[in-house]
C-alpha cells in the first residue's frame, strides 16, 4: 500500500527517525512534543496510474525545528526527475504548504501537501 510505502520510508530514514522518533501519527495528535501528523487521500485515478495527496503537519515548540524536520521528510520523500520513489510509486512533488502558530500551545505547524503519482 503507498501509504505504508511512505510511512516506512520516513521511519527508516535516521534524519527523520531522530526528530519524531515514534510520534508519527495518522489524522490528530493531542500531544505537543516534536512530531509528524499526516493524512492520505485519493485525488485522480484513471486505472492506469493514480495521484494521492498526502499531507504532513510537522509540529514542533520551535519554528526552526519544524522547518529542519521539514527538510529532512522532504529529502527523504521528493524525487528527482524520473527518478521513482519505488516500484509502484512513480513521483512525489510538492504543491503547497504553510507555517501556522498555535499560540494556545505554544508550537508552530508546518503543513505540506506532497502529491504522489503511481502506478495502478
Amino acid at each position: 500500500m503507498i501509504i505504508e510505502d511512505v510511512v516506512t520510508a520516513l521511519k527508516a530514514d535516521p534524519a527523520v527517525s531522530g526528530y519524531v522518533r515514534d510520534r508519527m501519527t495518522a489524522f490528530s495528535t493531542d500531544s505537543t512534543d516534536d512530531g509528524i501528523v499526516f493524512n492520505f487521500s485519493p485525488q485522480t485515478d484513471d486505472k492506469i496510474s493514480r495521484v494521492d495527496k498526502l499531507e504532513i503537519m510537522i509540529i514542533s515548540k520551535s519554528v526552526a525545528r519544524v522547518y529542519e524536520i521539514h527538510e529532512a521528510v522532504k529529502n527523504v520523500l521528493l524525487t528527482l526527475g524520473d527518478d521513482p520513489f519505488n516500484d509502484t510509486i512513480l513521483g512525489v512533488e510538492i504543491n503547497g504548504g504553510g507555517v501556522l502558530e498555535n499560540l494556545k500551545t505554544g508550537t508552530y505547524h508546518h503543513t505540506t501537501y506532497y502529491y504522489l503519482r503511481s502506478k495502478v
